[in-house]
């Protein structure tokens, strides 16, 4: 186990820091007219930004946003009753207007926020106000996964940490405000898959989750060119949108030091075929149900570019060694016929 691990890491850290390489270019190489473009502007604003990449697919951009989707799962007007308490509730109006004072607050680049607790912030820009922001409601139990961007933060993918540049590499040019899309969506998926095996060693759950658009937030228009197998492709997405979902009160979380953790985490990940991350801190034993709930429910395969998981996996580590040697092929090692191909037809996600 101890030479497996050492391998993930060399690999890892080549991924990682050798990661600039992939977009130093020649000044006397000619641009290539076929370069899969990227653009962005405000839906009411003709100022234009863009990146070029070969990396950049159709998938992630034109694929994974579902309008219908979205507004069908709205957070709802009236009460909104406790996860755990029906007999507690709130009005969805308190919560909207708690996350619309949020925002105000997050603009003026505040470091601490009148009516949340910061949980995870790694994945923000605090300076340029962008990335995703996962925030606890202080008055109820709701936490709050907030996603700012701008038509010039979007397409500046690299301005927000090392895992998201890898992702950037790994799915096509996936960020978290897209893959944010993709998180309710596979929830419902989860809890299908619950509901069809009876005979799982514990009785699993997820968190309910809502979209809300804050007051005032604008769309971006998203354009590409050479993308895909039209000329040209548009659509908009929301600037700034948040995911409201049950807080989980939890007895303890999941630990790799624990057998019996990995086992039952792994078994799960199988179930749904790697849909979800399996990292150990998403299983979390809920205080009050005795419950196993999966709290992070992003599509893995989007933020990853995975296509098909071969086998049964028992072991993290080995899971881990083969998503880095996938990471490894796509940055380094993806032939100019496969990168054409990809460009045209994209990769199936599952």
């Amino acid at each position: 186990m101890g030479r497996q691990i050492i391998i993930a890491g060399l690999i890892a850290i080549l991924a990682i820091f050798g990661n600039k390489t992939m977009y130093t270019r020649s000044i006397h190489r000619p641009n290539d007219p076929t370069m899969p473009v990227l653009t962005t502007r405000w839906v009411d604003n003709n100022q234009f930004y863009s990146i070029k990449s070969y990396y950049l697919q159709e998938y992630p951009f034109f694929k994974i946003f579902d309008r219908n989707h979205f507004f069908n799962n709205y957070l709802p007007t009236g009460s909104i009753s406790f996860r755990n308490n029906s007999e507690k509730t709130v009005d969805s109006t308190t919560i909207t207007q708690l996350i619309d004072e949020l925002i105000e607050e997050v603009n003026k680049k505040k470091k601490q926020f009148s009516h949340f607790k910061v949980l995870r912030k790694r994945n923000f820009n605090r300076n340029k106000i962008s990335g995703l922001l996962i925030l606890k409601c202080k008055d109820y139990p709701f936490v709050v996964k907030l996603f700012i961007e701008n038509p010039n933060s979007f397409t500046n993918p690299y301005q927000k940490g090392i895992e998201p540049t890898i992702f950037f590499f790994m799915a096509g040019g996936i960020n978290r405000h897209i893959s944010g899309f993709t998180r309710i969506k596979n929830a419902q998926f989860i809890k299908n898959c619950i509901a069809h095996k009876p005979s799982l060693p514990v009785e699993f759950d997820v968190p309910r989750k809502w979209f809300y658009i804050p007051r005032g937030s604008k769309w971006m228009e998203l354009r590409g060119y050479n993308i895909g197998l039209n000329d040209q492709i548009v659509t908009k997405i929301p600037g700034t949108y948040c995911i409201i979902a049950d807080e989980i009160k939890y007895e303890r979380k999941f630990s790799l030091l624990n057998k019996g953790d990995r086992q039952i985490s792994m078994k799960f990940c199988n179930l749904v075929n790697f849909c979800i991350d399996p990292h150990i801190d998403n299983f979390m034993l809920e205080k009050e149900t005795k419950k196993l709930v999966i709290v992070d429910t992003e599509h893995f395969p989007s933020i990853t570019g995975l296509t098909n998981v071969d086998g049964i996996y028992t072991s993290q580590i080995r899971w881990y060694i083969d998503l880095s040697l996938k990471c490894l092929q796509d940055m380094y090692f993806r032939d100019k016929k496969t990168r054409k191909y990809i460009q045209h037809y994209g990769t199936h996600h599952y």
